[in-house]
């Protein structure tokens, strides 16, 4: 094969990955429904799962905490995994929890996270995933949103499932299409593919506000 015909095919393969930006993203997920949260703890494993399947671990660092009686780190940016699928199989063989926990910790855990962990260069976004109103007092939760905020940290909230949790999870996200209200007739792939649209977004409006800030000062 030729010199170009190889470069040729080089440039069609680049072409063809997706474009992945420089992001941190953590997970939160907390369950606790009644009837569903076995079938939804799966979902949501799922979910993830199909994440990492588009992104990859390359440029993307992931994290995950686990809400229940108290927030449980599962995955940090710091964690080395040799591939895709090894951090698949480890999201894969986490145990359910035995609450649905308390949100607003949940919230200051990531936080803290974020700021040991998170790398400088990244922009960082926080999914929170619950099929449960969670066990906090929702002043306490929107205090602990809010320093998310601060800290130019995007939360997109996917309350999973019937159960009554939209205005606690609505009420941590500072822009209304972060929020996703997702009921059990919502596939794994296309709840899926909303969360990346939304982290797409949420990735250009930090993008957009440092810029601005920058500009500003």
């Amino acid at each position: 094969m030729s010199d170009y015909k190889v470069k040729l095919r080089f440039f069609i393969l680049i072409a063809d990955l997706p474009s992945v930006p420089v992001v941190d993203l953590t997970f939160v997920v907390a369950v606790g429904s009644v009837t569903d949260a076995n079938a939804n703890y799966r979902k949501i494993k799922d979910i993830i799962k199909k994440v990492i399947d588009h992104y990859g671990k390359e440029r993307i660092g992931y994290s995950l905490i686990v809400s229940g009686e108290t927030p449980l780190i599962k995955v940090r940016f710091s964690e080395i995994f040799p591939t895709d699928d090894s951090l698949k199989a480890f999201v894969d063989s986490l145990p359910i929890p035995t609450r649905v926990g308390f949100l607003d910790k949940a919230l200051e855990k990531a936080k803290e996270l974020f700021k040991i962990e998170s790398r400088s260069v990244a922009e960082k976004i926080l999914v929170v995933i619950s099929d449960k109103k969670s066990e906090s007092d929702p002043v306490k939760t929107q205090k602990s949103a809010e320093k998310l905020d601060d800290n130019n940290i995007v939360i997109i909230a996917v309350a999973l499932d019937d159960e009554d949790n939209t205005s606690e999870l609505k009420n941590i996200t500072s822009q209304v299409r972060n929020f996703i209200k997702a009921n059990r007739t919502f596939s794994t792939k296309d709840l899926a593919d909303l969360i990346m649209d939304r982290v797409e977004q949420g990735r250009l409006a930090v993008k957009n506000y440092l810029v601005y800030q920058s500009s500003y000062n």
